[in-house]
């Protein structure tokens, strides 16, 4: 393989990342509930793993791009 085919070959694997990015929005919905639900796993697993101070810190962050709807939602849960 020449040196020109592994940097075409890099551009399209970098190409793959980014099209199949996690952040990439799907329409299809299945995907896109699929690939949200994994998130969800993932950030479920680290907050299992993260301090307390670490768990306050991203309750914080969360709650400050909030928005009123979903802050209701909170207060009504917590209830």
């Amino acid at each position: 393989m020449s040196l020109g085919n592994l940097s075409l070959k890099s551009l399209e694997v970098e190409s793959f990342h980014t099209r199949f990015s996690a952040w990439t929005p799907f329409k299809n919905q299945s995907l896109n509930r699929q690939l949200f639900q994994e998130r969800v796993t993932l950030i479920s697993h680290w907050f299992d793993l993260w301090t307390n101070k670490q768990r306050q810190e991203f309750l914080f962050m969360i709650l400050s791009r909030s928005s009123k709807s979903q802050l209701r939602l909170l207060h009504i849960m917590l209830l």
